[in-house]
């Protein structure tokens, strides 16, 4: 009898269903899991691509109610969540909070309608006022942070206050900063006698030796001190950065910490 030619490897699949016979069994079981899998993915395509659809209607409503204060919030809460100081917030808040107050004087409760007309004559109004450079500066910067922040998120297309400066620097006043002499006088006030005045004194050597953030100076502890090396440990720094600073050998210091 002829025997038939059969492909190479022919046998050894062959073989291998002779030798499982309930192979068949399992290959189905797998068709049904993979089916099952497959629906499952097919589901969760569906359940993301609704997701996101709510998201965009929910980003479109924003865009089309753009009122003051809702603004306020959210931008509060940006700040919040993108690891801004409580103490920064607070500050943009209250400045940002005369800002809007201006809009309300001029009837406009719609950032939408901010024009960059409107920002011009605020940063005028700003400008005549009898305060600090910086303090103009900070009634100007939060304003820009919360078109750029509208910007960024797509809740406006255009931004009013591209252009504006917070300030000239033509005008800053540098601030005086006391001299060797001065510096030693404040630091023998103290009453070394007290335990009270040997903390205010550390506090003294530690802001003069090393130029550290009040706020820094606030949230050290003892364990961020390393005398031996003498060096500061910042763990909350500016943008919740941390560094090393150096410092001077400060007796005061040594005599608090121990």
């Amino acid at each position: 009898m002829r025997q038939e030619n059969k492909p190479q490897g022919y046998q050894k699949t062959e073989d291998r269903r002779q030798k499982t016979e309930d192979g068949g069994q399992r290959t189905e079981n797998q068709r049904r899991c993979l089916a099952v899998t497959g629906k499952g993915n097919r589901y969760r395509n569906e359940a993301t691509m609704h997701r996101v659809s709510d998201e965009n209607r929910h980003q479109r409503r924003d865009t089309k109610n753009m009122d003051i204060d809702t603004a306020k919030i959210r931008f509060k809460h940006y700040l919040e969540s993108s690891g801004y100081a409580a103490s920064t917030i607070e500050c943009y808040s209250v400045y940002l909070g005369y800002f809007l107050d201006y809009l309300r004087k001029i009837e406009v409760m719609d950032l939408k309608q901010v024009t960059h007309e409107t920002i011009r004559s605020y940063q005028l109004l700003v400008m005549d006022m009898d305060i600090a450079e910086e303090t103009k500066g900070m009634r100007l910067r939060p304003v820009k942070r919360l078109f750029g922040w509208l910007l960024d998120t797509h809740r406006l297309l255009l931004d009013p206050t591209e252009n504006i400066r917070e300030t000239s620097r033509q005008n800053r006043t540098v601030p005086e900063v006391l001299t060797v002499a001065e510096m030693r006088l404040l630091l023998e006030q103290p009453n070394l006698s007290l335990r009270m005045q040997i903390r205010d004194r550390a506090i003294m050597e530690t802001l003069y030796s090393s130029g550290i953030r009040l706020n820094e100076l606030v949230q050290l502890t003892v364990h961020d001190v390393d005398l031996k090396d003498k060096v500061l440990h910042i763990r909350k720094g500016k943008g919740n950065r941390q560094r090393v600073v150096p410092i001077v050998k400060c007796s005061h210091v040594s005599a608090r910490i121990s």
